[in-house]
């Protein structure tokens, strides 16, 4: 969908038939609804239809849209719920629950207090999330967002920045699962 400014992306949320939600992002709404609703696509919705768009928002990039989508893909029923009502207390309360799944545990810390060291808890940082598709023969980007990289697995998230050297791979599946 063009707008004044050029093209933006979105991320959305159908409600299916089974009560289940399915997260997903495109570059023209109207029309990618229109698409799970016939079951044109295929995949998750194609079995679960009739649906119904429930939210959506719009993002500058393809990029933003897809980290945004990930993220979605990983929060409970219950915050995917609150999001559907924007209720943003309930989506912070829900963040700091006990079944969060997004939670980073937190790790020991010496700290000073008084001259002397004790053992303090402090919040350890979020990794950084890069996408690296796998490259073609030709070299360049074979995934759709034109994004890089030189991973075996066609779509994989390097946790902690280039560095780290540790991966994991996305799944297509709507539930995140991967069907390996």
């Amino acid at each position: 969908m063009a707008h004044q400014g050029g093209i933006h992306f979105f991320v959305y949320m159908l409600r299916c038939s089974d009560g289940s939600y399915y997260v997903g992002h495109t570059d023209d709404l109207e029309t990618r609804v229109v698409q799970h609703q016939h079951g044109a696509l295929g995949g998750y919705t194609a079995t679960r239809r009739p649906v119904a768009l429930v939210w959506s928002a719009e993002f500058a990039s393809r990029d933003q849209a897809f980290l945004r989508e990930l993220q979605l893909k990983r929060w409970s029923r219950a915050k995917k719920e609150a999001l559907i009502r924007d209720d943003w207390s309930e989506i912070g309360r829900l963040g700091r629950g006990p079944d969060r799944s997004e939670r980073v545990p937190a790790v020991p810390r010496l700290r000073p207090a008084e001259g002397r060291a004790t053992l303090g808890m402090i919040p350890r940082l979020r990794p950084c999330l890069t996408a690296r598709p796998t490259l073609g023969m030709s070299g360049r980007s074979d995934h759709p967002l034109g994004m890089s990289g030189h991973s075996k697995d066609p779509l994989t998230l390097s946790v902690g920045g280039p560095e780290a050297r540790r991966s994991r791979r996305v799944s297509g599946k709507p539930n995140g699962e991967d069907p390996r």
